[in-house]
């Protein structure tokens, strides 16, 4: 049940942020939050690198991980800097 419900809340989570990033309410096209903050460009990210070094080597990676994170504290916390 607790595996479910963290899933749940992390997939949530994304149809947010997918759906923020799609209808301009956050900062998509700023050079800092699109590298570092955004979903969008996170999966295009991940995309073009298993295109280029195979699937197998996104199970290895963990900074889209740490990404997520920090773009879920961002939005709950806010961002002074941005």
């Amino acid at each position: 049940k607790d595996l479910y419900d963290s899933a749940l809340t992390i997939m949530m989570r994304l149809v947010f942020l997918f759906s923020a990033d799609e209808r301009g309410l956050l900062l998509l096209g700023d050079p800092l939050y699109d590298q570092h903050y955004a979903v969008s460009t996170l999966a295009a990210q991940l995309r073009e690198t298993a295109d280029k070094h195979g699937e197998e080597v996104l199970e290895f990676r963990t900074d889209a991980w740490c990404r997520l994170l920090t773009t879920f504290r961002a939005v709950f916390g806010g961002i002074g800097s941005l």
